[in-house]
């Protein structure tokens, strides 16, 4: 119907919101390139980036 909103997805992570009706039905984020849907996923996901960015920063390991 006109004027009725797109449904749409917004990510936790990036605030990036998506109207394209796959990524809604999957629960995907196209920027973060990433399954939001399941919050234990999203959760693991989530430590482990900051692990990632942790051990690049200086003086623990990274460049």
């Amino acid at each position: 119907m006109a004027g009725e909103p797109w449904p749409s997805i917004v990510c936790p992570e990036c605030a990036m919101e998506s109207f394209n009706p796959k990524d809604v039905e999957e629960r995907y984020c196209g920027n973060c390139h990433w399954w939001t849907g399941d919050p234990a996923l999203y959760a693991v996901w989530k430590a482990e980036r900051a692990d990632a960015t942790a051990d690049a920063a200086p003086g623990r390991g990274g460049r």
